[in-house]
């Protein structure tokens, strides 16, 4: 039982940012580190640890997000990234009988010295809630695309007070 206390807690803290919006009429800003585990099409695993800065309101979030992808595939890693984000809150959704967020995001690929010489598009999709399936193709010659699953830690920014 030791092992799940962070678990308990993470829960705790993204129900409380799921729930703000819901409560107050004003926009939640929020930061949210996650990590992405994935794999290629080549058959490459691919860690991307990134951080986001966010606005949540009527169940509508928009991130920028800045983050870091390696692999041992060096045809496209390592990389940095930058996005745009956004997505949308679904209620009791019939398949999992639960909320679920949806979104996507457009971005690039920054150049880096050791290995991208040029910016090159990005675009993701995810779903779920707390821990998100996540896929992401980069249009790169050839092009890449993974799959995998991320976790997120929405953490809000200002002090929440009663109107």
């Amino acid at each position: 039982m030791h092992g799940m206390k962070p678990w308990i807690i993470h829960s705790i803290l993204c129900f409380a940012v799921l729930m703000v919006p819901r409560l107050y009429s004003q926009p939640l800003k929020y930061i949210s580190p996650g990590i992405t585990i994935s794999i290629n099409t080549n058959g490459y695993c691919i860690f991307s640890p990134k951080i986001s800065l966010g606005i949540l309101q009527n169940d509508t979030f928009y991130n920028i997000t800045l983050g870091k992808a390696w692999s041992n595939d060096r045809s496209a890693y390592p990389h940095s990234f930058l996005e745009l984000q956004c997505g949308t809150l679904l209620r009791n959704s019939d398949v999992l009988n639960r909320e679920i967020f949806i979104g996507g995001g457009i971005g690039i690929t920054l150049p880096s010295p050791s290995r991208i010489e040029h910016s090159s598009l990005r675009l993701t999709a995810f779903a779920g809630s707390l821990y998100f399936l996540n896929s992401t193709i980069l249009f790169t010659d050839p092009l890449q695309a993974d799959l995998g699953f991320q976790l997120v830690l929405p953490l809000p920014l200002q002090r929440i007070e009663n109107e």
